[in-house]
This record gives C-alpha cells, structure tokens and sequence, in this order.
C-alpha cells in the first residue's frame, strides 16, 4: 500500500509540475507583431500585437492600434485596449495614461496618468 501512495503523490507531483511549466507564456515575435509561446515552444496566442509585455499578475500588457490594454493567458482581453500609455501589473495595480501623444525622438508624451487600474479576479 505504501508503494501505491508513493507512486499516485509521484505522478500528481510529475502532472503538476509539468502543468505549471506549460502556463509559463513568453513573448515571441513575428512579423514585427508580438504574441506569446509555452515553454514546449507551442503558440498559445498569436502574434497580432504592435507590442507585448510579460506576464505579470497574470495579465501582460499589450498593444495593438496605438492603444494599450490587457490579456490574460488565453488571450482574452481581460482590460479593453483604450489606454494611450500603460505599465504593467505590480501587486493587483497598473498604471493608465489617457491623452498621451506619441513623438518619434521620445516616445510617448503627455496625457493623465489617473489612479492605477485594480486586476479584477
């Protein structure tokens, strides 16, 4: 009986880990458009955005059209892209820019950078 626990919490733990490794996403590029891979190597979202950040609080920033918003792991936009300028989720929070005009030497400039956005659950 023994050797049977041994062999199930074995296996449990081997289908675990093996789970985990498969949800850490990376971004990959394509075409100059952004998306994101398994660690197997398997595109899990495709390459459609202008830019793409790592995941961080289980979102990753990203953006598309100018606009910045948010996916999760399955590529659902979890935030609408309708943010000028946007940083990525530290601790449940992210910071938003609305307005920001965009200049070739500088980059992004401007706008209202409002109360951080809260990750809904």
């Amino acid at each position: 009986m023994n050797t049977i626990i041994k062999t199930i919490l074995s296996i449990s733990f081997m289908l675990l880990t093996s789970y985990s490794i498969a949800q850490e996403l990376s971004v990959i590029e394509a075409n100059e458009k952004y998306g994101f891979e398994n660690a197997q190597g398997k595109i899990v979202i495709q390459a459609e955005y202008d830019r793409a950040e790592d995941f961080s609080d289980d979102l990753a920033l990203v953006m598309k059209n100018n606009k910045f918003g948010f996916i999760d792991k399955k590529g659902i936009v979890k935030i609408p892209l309708k943010y000028d300028n946007a940083e990525s989720f530290y601790e449940g929070l992210a910071k938003v820019n609305q307005g920001a005009e965009f200049s070739e030497l500088i980059g992004r400039l401007g706008g209202t950078w409002g109360s951080s956005i809260k990750r809904e659950k």
